[in-house]
């Protein structure tokens, strides 16, 4: 069981990598090479990213603290089974998932700042997983933005003492965003509609800043609950 998980999830982090260099494949040279990873997003940048991006550079940031933690600790298993938790759980089936909906207009802003924090976590993630996985984190880093030669010799992305931040509102937010998608997908369930099938909602929303911020994503809240965005309504109380 153990061998047959570990290769279904280097074929999910190999498809993770394919998704996103599909995405980088037509970009200039010179924006190409501007998202190359030098070290970790400064906050002025962070505070510019709307609620998804916000959550996973987080929950990134989040988890360079804790693998650096357990590694200097060495506590082996349970690092690299946090890495796998994250990648699956968090990047693949949720950010992976929003940035469909920043991709479908490929000159965008949002697709750019998409594009942005895709490199970024990736390329995170693939430093921190190295030292399990050498040979096909190095063969998908090679082919992302890079400045080092090398991912065996790259900084790693926690290099000082100081843990990297992150924002708890955006998480909770998050959270909460994605209890709604899950507690849509279940209303769903239990009454067999189609999973081809749109169907029209109104969402009443107490918090004034959460308000804002599901208006903002009703896109992704209709790519991710299968909802008509045309009629979605995201109101207040």
């Amino acid at each position: 069981d153990r061998i047959e998980a570990s290769r279904n999830f280097a074929n999910k982090l190999w498809n993770s990598g394919r998704y996103l260099l599909g995405n980088l494949a037509n970009l200039e040279r010179e924006e190409f090479d501007s998202l190359a990873v030098v070290g970790p997003m400064k906050v002025e940048e962070f505070n510019q990213l709307r609620l998804p991006e916000k959550y996973i550079v987080s929950k990134c940031h989040g988890l360079v603290n804790k693998v650096t933690l357990g590694l200097e600790n060495h506590n082996v298993g349970d690092t690299g089974r946090i890495i796998y938790e994250f990648l699956w759980d968090e990047f693949a089936d949720w950010y992976i998932e929003i940035s469909k909906v920043r991709m479908a207009d490929h000159d965008s802003s949002d697709a750019k700042e998409a594009r942005k924090v895709l490199v970024y976590v990736f390329d995170t993630c693939l430093r921190l997983l190295h030292p399990f996985m050498p040979f096909v984190t190095e063969a998908l880093w090679q082919q992302l933005p890079h400045k080092a030669n090398a991912l065996i010799i790259a900084d790693w992305p926690k290099t000082v003492d100081d843990d990297l931040f992150e924002d708890t509102d955006a998480i909770s937010k998050f959270s909460a965003f994605q209890a709604l998608v899950k507690s849509i997908r279940n209303a769903r369930a239990e009454y067999n509609v189609e999973p081809v099938k749109k169907i029209d909602a109104v969402i009443q929303v107490a918090d004034e800043g959460f308000l804002l911020d599901l208006n903002s994503e009703k896109g992704a809240l209709s790519f991710l609950a299968r909802l008509d965005s045309q009629s979605l309504r995201v109101v207040g109380k």
